[in-house]
């Protein structure tokens, strides 16, 4: 049987050559299998990650377009309630009725030093 000399890195003991070789060639080969299964795992945790992370971002992309609807509806129905509140009617019934106002009766186009010089040779 082969043993290695006494003074070796293991102290005093002897351990048995095909002992120390069949280590090495563990971690030797040990080396050749947990890289290649920690670049796997570190792959899988970022696709992972990767892939939570668009789905938290898909949801809110749809919570926000459920808002940006609900905010065009609000915007048309306003946008209705204004072009009812500028008719002419409505503006008249709401000055002569609701504020007590009279509309006149003739109605002066032209500048005020005009309407002046009218007043003056009548």
């Amino acid at each position: 049987m082969l043993v290695r000399k006494a003074g070796n890195i293991h102290g005093d003991k002897s351990i048995p050559l095909w002992r120390t070789a069949a280590v090495d060639a563990i971690r030797r080969g040990a080396a050749y299998v947990l890289l290649p299964i920690g670049m796997i795992a570190a792959i899988v945790i970022v696709s992972n990650l990767l892939t939570s992370w668009t789905y938290q971002q898909s949801g809110e992309l749809m919570e926000v377009k459920r808002e940006t609807q609900q905010l065009q509806r609000e915007n048309d129905e306003l946008r209705v309630e204004i072009s009812k509140l500028e008719t002419p009617e409505r503006i008249y019934t709401t000055a002569t009725k609701r504020l007590g106002m009279v509309a006149p009766s003739r109605i002066f186009y032209g500048s005020q030093t005009d309407q002046a010089a009218r007043g003056k040779r009548r």
